[in-house]
């Protein structure tokens, strides 16, 4: 424990807690936030239901948009959505404004392959650029794209990937792709963060009214900059190497590696639903899974990404009831979580243990 502690200590410890886990100033219902990934709109591709990665929200899918964020406010709740540092040609998408791809792409802020084109790159069913985060001008933009978000309403939003900089890459700084691939997470997190910091000073929000965000990609100085962790895209299934029991194994793992505040989608995201090779998700899993998540930092559910083969908290009444007692757990257990969360911020010493606090219930 000893060298997990000064492995800290060189790394740095957590950044100011996020929002979502301090209560509210105002409180109605502290800490309820929806998060609308599909604000960008779906695309059907061979994985299931897909986002478009373009970071603007499709008026056909949300139709109202900043209405319904302000409704959602009214009663309580807060507005999250989606972004990663990736974007895609929207030749195919008829009612984009912004051509977010093509723009970056001209201020030559890509990640770039040998020729010195930009570094098209296989991810699930399609092909994507990634933001070149060693330019300053990429951070400046990519800000910008957050500031429209925010300036919507927003309160947070999941920063997917992350983790897939290729090793041949051409990068603005001339430096070691290879040295480069760890560090990437750290500088996209650094982005989000200190955007999240920027938009706090200048609106001068109360601490639990501020924007939050959380990555699943990382290094070891992701915690400097990350405000929360998740764990990824498990599969729908009980499986040890790839469902929720490396949930469980991930936070406690994590914890040792310096990820202090994280948690997993309750039920697991990967979903297969072809004739020979099945995994969707039970109703028994997914209740199992509401469970644990209920005893983690964040408690969050996602349809997945195949939703019409998956069981749902709202697919019947006892799901419903079930999901609602695993919410009341969550809430019951707050002032200890709240405890427990400190312990990971500057307001605590450098000497304090830096573990995730799911390793209290071990």
């Amino acid at each position: 424990m000893d060298h997990v502690r000064r492995g800290r200590r060189h790394a740095g410890r957590h950044g100011r807690r996020p929002p979502c886990v301090e209560p509210a100033a105002r409180p109605r219902r502290p800490g309820l936030r929806i998060l609308a990934a599909d604000w960008v709109g779906q695309r059907k591709t061979a994985i299931g239901s897909q986002l478009w990665w373009n970071w603007e929200v499709d008026d056909d899918h949300y139709s109202g948009w900043k209405d319904l964020i302000r409704d959602l406010r009214r009663d309580g709740v807060r507005t999250m959505t989606y972004c990663n540092p990736c974007l895609v040609p929207m030749g195919e998408k008829g009612n984009a404004r912004r051509h977010l791809y093509e723009e970056a792409k001209e201020l030559g802020i890509l990640v770039r392959d040998e020729a010195g084109e930009p570094y098209m790159m296989p991810n699930t069913a399609f092909d994507v650029a990634m933001l070149d985060f060693t330019n300053p001008e990429a951070s400046s933009w990519f800000k910008g794209i957050l500031r429209g978000m925010a300036d919507e309403g927003v309160s947070g939003w999941m920063a997917d990937f992350g983790e897939g900089l290729p090793l041949d890459a051409r990068l603005h700084s001339g430096e070691d792709p290879v040295a480069a691939h760890n560090r990437y997470p750290e500088l996209w997190a650094r982005v989000n963060r200190e955007f999240a910091d920027e938009w706090k000073s200048e609106a001068g929000e109360d601490e639990g009214e501020g924007l939050v965000f959380f990555v699943r990609a990382g290094f070891r100085e992701s915690s400097r900059w990350a405000m929360l962790f998740w764990e990824g895209d498990q599969m729908v299934s009980w499986q040890a190497n790839d469902g929720i029991k490396s949930s469980v194994v991930g936070l406690l793992s994590g914890g040792l590696s310096g990820i202090p505040l994280n948690h997993s989608d309750a039920g697991g995201y990967c979903t297969v639903d072809l004739p020979l090779l099945r995994y969707r998700r039970s109703e028994e899993l997914l209740m199992r899974w509401m469970e644990v998540n209920a005893f983690t930092v964040v408690f969050r559910t996602h349809e997945g990404n195949k939703p019409g083969s998956n069981c749902q908290f709202y697919s019947n009444s006892r799901t419903l009831a079930h999901f609602a007692r695993c919410a009341k757990m969550y809430k019951a257990w707050e002032f200890y979580r709240l405890q427990l969360v400190k312990v990971h911020t500057p307001c605590r010493s450098a000497s304090a243990t830096n573990f995730s606090i799911n390793q209290e219930f071990g």
